[in-house]
């Protein structure tokens, strides 16, 4: 479990390597991660899309997007 400033600091770094590496798959998924815990709901279920583009076959992404799309997408 991370504490205190940890999801924050973890997205900083992950935005450094983003910098070098703009499709590098770890960093846009720990990317994702970070948003999600920080609270920003919407942009992290942008960033696990963009994931998805990079790689469609793995299911980590695509259970993450539908988890997101239960908790961000009320049902009408």
């Amino acid at each position: 479990m991370l504490l205190g400033d940890a999801p924050k600091l973890a997205y900083e770094d992950t935005l450094e390597v983003l910098k070098d590496d703009p499709d590098d798959f770890f960093a846009i998924c720990v990317k994702a991660k970070c948003m999600y815990m920080m609270g920003d709901f919407e942009k992290s279920l942008m960033v696990w899309h963009k994931a998805k583009k990079i790689r469609p076959n793995v299911q980590e992404v695509k259970w993450r997007i539908k988890a997101q799309y239960t908790v961000t997408i009320p049902k009408k």
